[in-house]
C-alpha cells in the first residue's frame, strides 16, 4: 500500500506534537482564521509516511471546546484513526 507523509502548512503555527501512532509521530499546527476569535484552524500531519492519510483539515470551536465533527477530516480521522482523534482532542481541550 502506498504511504504518505504530511505537508507542513505555510503560515500556521506548530502547536503541539503528538506521540507515535499508526507509525508516525504527528505535529500539530494551527492559525488564527476567523476575525471573531470563535474558531481556530488546524492541520494534523504525519511527520514520517503513513498508509492512507497524512494530512487533517479541521476547525477547533474554542467556545463549544469541540473540534468541529461536520468537517470531511475530522470524521474521516475519528472513523479511521481514533486514538490519533482523541489524543488531539484532549490536547485542543486542554491547550486551547
Amino acid at each position: 500500500m502506498k504511504k504518505y507523509t504530511g505537508n507542513v502548512p505555510e503560515g500556521f503555527e506548530l502547536a503541539f506534537e503528538l506521540r507515535e501512532m499508526y507509525g508516525s509521530e504527528w505535529s500539530a499546527y494551527t492559525k488564527e482564521t476567523d476575525p471573531n476569535g470563535r474558531y481556530l484552524s488546524i492541520k494534523i500531519i504525519a511527520n514520517t509516511p503513513v498508509e492512507y492519510k497524512a494530512n487533517y483539515w479541521f476547525a477547533w470551536d474554542r467556545k463549544g471546546r469541540k473540534i468541529i465533527t461536520n468537517s470531511r477530516d475530522a470524521m474521516v480521522m475519528k472513523a479511521n484513526k481514533p486514538a490519533l482523534y482523541k489524543f488531539v482532542r484532549i490536547n485542543l481541550e486542554n491547550n486551547f
